[in-house]
């Protein structure tokens, strides 16, 4: 309990040393401010913050000034395709052709699924095989 009072006291002294330089921060403040205007009074001007306009101006560009004068006349490439590439080409397109086909008849010569023969469940069956399985009793 004794600790808890000493930690108190010295919390609020602490406290009170802060309210007191505020204090004595806004009083130095004040004086500035009485310094400021005795001597605007004195040299007759008011300084006043600039004022802005509310929206501001837009430059308009004219559009002429970015306008090319000469115009790019395109060139006419002509692209030629080696007779190698184009044989090339073509035997890859075949091979993947022949592929296709390959697979499609692949699937076709697939054997159909039959029918698979659906057994009923035989509850006597089962009972038999787990009982084979799992023994009661050990030799």
């Amino acid at each position: 309990m004794e600790n808890i009072l000493g930690v108190l006291l010295v919390i609020g002294g602490i406290l009170y040393k802060i309210y007191e330089s505020y204090k004595e921060e806004q009083e130095k403040a004040k004086e500035r401010m009485e310094k400021l205007k005795k001597q605007q009074k004195q040299s007759g001007t008011r300084t006043e913050a600039p004022r802005f306009e509310k929206t501001p101006t837009i430059p308009e560009i004219s559009y002429q000034q970015f306008e090319r004068k000469e115009q790019v006349k395109p060139i006419a490439i002509q692209e030629t395709v080696p007779d190698e590439v184009v044989l090339m080409q073509h035997r890859r397109l075949e091979k993947a052709r022949i592929e296709k086909q390959q697979k499609a008849q692949a699937l076709q010569k697939r054997p159909q699924v039959q029918d698979i023969e659906t057994e009923t469940f035989d509850l006597r069956k089962a009972i038999i095989q787990q009982v084979i399985l799992e023994r009661p009793y050990k030799y």
